[in-house]
């Protein structure tokens, strides 16, 4: 699902609905799952397979019930966010992988919500997965308020960005000066047509950023005579 997968969607006439999602096996991809008011019953069954999703649940609608029963829980992490799943209840069988998938937002070593839940503890049948590269933690469990938690105890830098301070002509060379927070390794990436994919314009200039954080990129013949 591009966007949203809805559970337990009360109908126009009022009257509570039930949804249930089992997960066998393969993968399950959502931004959100949302789930039903008024009464309405949301379950999820993870029983092997993979559920991939950025959130399940809020606190003013909660999974009604989340059974993990093996398989993996990948999740994608937004510093700014509340926590990512809501469930009144979290029952568990067989041993669940939680995976982080990406992660924005989170620039120092912080402890970040994941689970919470009312009722049983799911914390021993949790197991951490890898983490994306930079960054280094551990899962918490906050029995006192119904919390599984990710413990960051290392993050990565933030991503610094080349930042362009002007544009000159010389001829028909075009001279680009700008910035970056710090040095390393740029590439110019042309092409005709700037609806293309990046991943489609061609690289033809690599640079290294000076030590103050400057860069300098002449395009050779860059404009057209009459242009």
């Amino acid at each position: 699902v591009s966007g949203n997968l809805n559970l337990a969607l009360t109908t126009a006439g009022g009257t509570a609905a039930n949804g249930t999602l089992n997960i066998n096996g393969g993968t399950v991809q959502a931004v959100a799952i949302v789930a039903g008011v008024n009464g309405g019953i949301s379950t999820v069954n993870l029983n092997g397979g993979v559920l991939n999703i950025g959130s399940a649940g809020a606190p003013n609608a909660p999974l009604t019930a989340l059974n993990l029963n093996g398989g993996e829980l990948q999740l994608n992490l937004n510093g700014a966010a509340t926590t990512n799943i809501v469930a009144t209840g979290v029952t568990t069988g067989s041993t669940t992988v939680i995976t982080i998938n990406s992660i924005v937002n989170i620039f120092s070593p912080v402890t970040i919500s994941l689970i919470s839940y009312t009722g049983g503890d799911p914390y021993g049948s949790l197991s951490l997965g890898a983490l994306p590269t930079g960054y280094a933690g551990n899962l918490v469990d906050d029995t006192a308020h119904g919390l599984i938690s990710l413990q960051f105890t290392t993050v990565a830098p933030p991503i610094s960005y080349l930042a362009i301070s002007s544009f000159n002509l010389s001829g028909a060379n075009l001279i680009i000066n700008g910035n970056n927070q710090g040095t390393g390794i740029y590439y110019v990436l042309p092409s005709t047509n700037v609806a293309l994919p990046l991943s489609q314009w061609t690289p033809v200039t690599t640079n290294t950023v000076s030590g103050a954080g400057n860069f300098t990129i002449t395009a050779t013949n860059a404009v057209l005579s009459g242009a």
